[in-house]
């Protein structure tokens, strides 16, 4: 996750969030939606669950630029 972190090129302003705390935060967040996946039996393909997680994982990289 957080060679995943540095090639989306996110700069973090570090005086509003630490960037290991990022990193920690995207990886809890990709185990959460790969758990509703796999836990709801959901017909989705692998390329659909990466669509999710990037919808709604970007936003939070973005808003940690500051």
């Amino acid at each position: 996750m957080r060679e995943d972190v540095k090639r989306l090129d996110v700069r973090v302003d570090t005086s509003a969030v630490h960037a290991e705390a990022l990193v920690h935060f995207t990886a809890g967040a990709l185990v959460g939606v790969l758990m509703w996946w796999l836990d709801g039996r959901m017909r989705l393909s692998v390329d659909e669950v990466n669509a999710y997680f990037r919808r709604l994982a970007l936003p939070a990289l973005k808003a940690a630029r500051g």
